[in-house]
């Protein structure tokens, strides 16, 4: 795997982005497995990018941001497109309220902590506080 990734901070405004390249092959098994078993066991590769910017509207209070993701690969192209607000109500990242509005197409993860699951299309509207300790 090659990750490329770089960001910018001006003045209360952010630019992130990131891309990269996977390959996975060479497979090890527990148990053999017979010439046809093995002819269904892919070498994979795939890429993808996200992109997101930010501004800090309220100097250490209030965060607007937009972000964007894709993943091109065999099994699909899934991608998301977000817009979301982090309020952090005593100035500093001990607690976070963060709204976001998510449109997923086929999402390539889902599980029991984010508000999406595996292969989900459509909207995703959210809200969280958030303690850190």
């Amino acid at each position: 795997m090659v990750d490329l990734d770089g960001g910018i901070k001006y003045r209360g405004f952010a630019l992130e982005g990131e891309y990269y390249f996977r390959w996975l092959d060479n497979f090890k098994f527990s148990e053999p497995l017979t010439p046809a078993q093995l002819l269904r066991v892919p070498n994979l590769f795939d890429h993808g990018f996200q992109l997101q910017a930010s501004a800090m509207l309220l100097p250490k209070t209030l965060q607007l941001y937009g972000g964007v993701s894709r993943i091109n690969g065999q099994y699909g192209k899934p991608f998301d497109v977000r817009v979301g607000a982090n309020w952090f109500p005593w100035k500093n990242k001990v607690v976070r309220w963060n709204t976001e509005w998510l449109y997923l197409r086929n999402s390539p993860v889902g599980y029991s902590s984010v508000p999406f699951v595996v292969g989900g299309r459509g909207s995703v509207f959210h809200s969280s506080v958030e303690l850190a300790f």
